[in-house]
């Protein structure tokens, strides 16, 4: 056994982790082999493990580095998660609504095009630092502009610093830091 602080698998393209045993992989997915990942990031029973990128599409880099920074803040405290029982609800409908839309074809709950850019708004959303209407709309009506999303990390890393004896950002905080 080796002590680690943190460790990165790079799975490639199949959302396949087979160096995980058969009782994790119980506790990550569901009946139909899908990923229970709230925001498509954190499995709800495992604590401790996050997946960045699991949402793939043509916009990999971008959903990956917005999954690295709402992973980034979650260490550091500065996300109120909901209930257990919130968030499995939240999965269940997602992969219920992406079932919908795409005849069962989802690959197992990653996204494909639009539904990336719906996951990035309610990674960005929870954190409170979305970008502005007229931006996000450009994001959604015209090809992707990554450049639009250059500032997200610092903002994050400014409205964490803040984090109060509670843990967590207060929602005041939260709004000045996100300026």
């Amino acid at each position: 056994m080796l002590a680690a602080d943190l460790v990165i698998c790079g799975t490639g393209f199949r959302q396949h982790v087979p160096f995980f045993d058969d009782a994790l992989h119980a506790r990550l997915q569901d009946d139909a082999g899908n990923f229970m990942l709230y925001r498509q990031i954190l499995p709800i029973d495992v604590p401790r493990l996050t997946f960045a990128g699991y949402n793939s599409s043509f916009f990999s880099p971008l959903s990956a580095e917005m999954a690295a920074v709402w992973t980034a803040a979650h260490l550091r405290g500065g996300i109120t998660l909901p209930s257990r029982d919130r968030m499995r609800a939240e999965v269940h409908a997602r992969l219920a609504w992406m079932a919908a839309r795409t005849s069962g074809r989802h690959a197992r709950g990653t996204n494909v095009i639009p539904f990336s850019m719906h996951n990035v708004d309610e990674v960005l959303d929870e954190l409170g630092l979305n970008l502005g209407r007229l931006t996000r709309a450009r994001q959604w009506l015209l090809p992707v502009d990554p450049r639009s999303y250059r500032r997200v990390t610092a903002r994050m890393i400014r409205r964490t610093a803040e984090v109060g004896a509670t843990g967590r950002v207060e929602p005041t905080q939260a709004r000045r830091a996100a300026r």
